[in-house]
């Protein structure tokens, strides 16, 4: 993980991940950090959050 990538972005990402293990797929948790962070959550920082769980191996996709 690279320090460029903002604070606002890992509390993103973090979310879709709590939301994830607590039983919702990708789709739900991606939605349900929106509806919840909805200032921070940009459709721009959703991609970044998205692309930092990609690179570091925890993207729904990437576990199986």
């Amino acid at each position: 993980m690279n320090g460029d990538t903002s604070d606002t972005v890992l509390e993103i990402a973090a979310a879709i991940v709590f939301f994830r293990d607590e039983g919702r797929d990708h789709n739900q948790a991606v939605e349900e950090t929106r509806l919840r962070k909805s200032i921070k959550a940009t459709d721009e920082r959703i991609e970044e959050a998205i692309s930092l769980l990609r690179d570091l191996g925890l993207h729904q996709d990437d576990l199986g």
